[in-house]
């Protein structure tokens, strides 16, 4: 029970929140973790800036499913802001602004994990941005991310805290440059956190920092997720 008492007491001082990513999915780096077993996950995560906008709900919402098995980890997920969500629904249905994105990523343990408190391991994946426009059916720019990265995560009793330093490439497909820019910077961020199991639940906490497109751009959040083993 003490262990308990003392993990719920790291996870509070470490942060209220979970890691943003590329596009809009809040999730990517919280897959970064490298201490996981064989397994299959569920999982909702919510994050915002570190900086809050005025007159601006600028609150991300994502959900997805996670699998691993072995040293081999895969995820997939869909994003959209509060914003967006709520402009999308109800009876007037009036997005055309909108944006949605989806995103992939793989994660290949190197060396630790199991009884070994430290696990390394490397991930890759793709984020693309969607327009409600391009989803009706019309010729909308989107813009694809790419984080490639390394991570370290470290057992401390029932909590892993880990930390994962990556670099973004962005690339523009269909894009219009007389309606948009299509010109992108390739950013190094950087992500670190912690996850709690509870059974066949888990949360996650991190924070996200960096740049994107060369502006500083910092997240925080939160995630839960439900199902057997896997990353939690």
């Amino acid at each position: 029970m003490k262990g308990w008492i003392r993990a719920a007491g790291v996870l509070v001082v470490v942060g209220v929140a979970a890691g943003a990513a590329e596009a809009q999915n809040v999730g990517m780096p919280l897959f970064a973790n490298p201490h996981f077993g064989s397994g299959v996950r569920l999982f909702v995560d919510a994050g915002r800036p570190a900086t809050a906008l005025q007159n601006a709900d600028v609150t991300t919402v994502q959900g997805g499913v996670g699998f691993s098995v072995g040293p081999v980890r895969l995820g997939a997920a869909v994003a959209g802001n509060i914003t967006d969500i709520k402009n999308c629904t109800g009876q007037n249905f009036s997005c055309s602004q909108s944006y949605f994105s989806g995103a992939a990523l793989a994660g290949l343990k190197l060396a630790g994990g199991g009884h070994n408190p430290l696990a390394l391991g490397v991930f890759g994946g793709l984020g693309i941005d969607l327009s409600s426009l391009e989803l009706a059916g019309y010729n909308a720019p989107r813009q694809l991310t790419i984080p490639v990265g390394a991570s370290v995560g470290y057992k401390f009793g029932p909590l892993v805290l880990w930390g994962a330093p990556r670099y973004n490439f962005y690339s523009w497909q269909k894009c219009d440059s007389s309606q948009q820019s299509c010109s992108t910077t390739n950013d190094f961020r950087w992500s670190a956190g912690v996850t709690m199991p509870l059974g066949i639940f888990g949360i996650r906490a991190a924070y996200d920092g960096g740049k994107i497109n060369g502006v500083k751009q910092d997240f925080v959040g939160v995630g839960v997720s439900l199902g057997i083993g896997g990353n939690q």
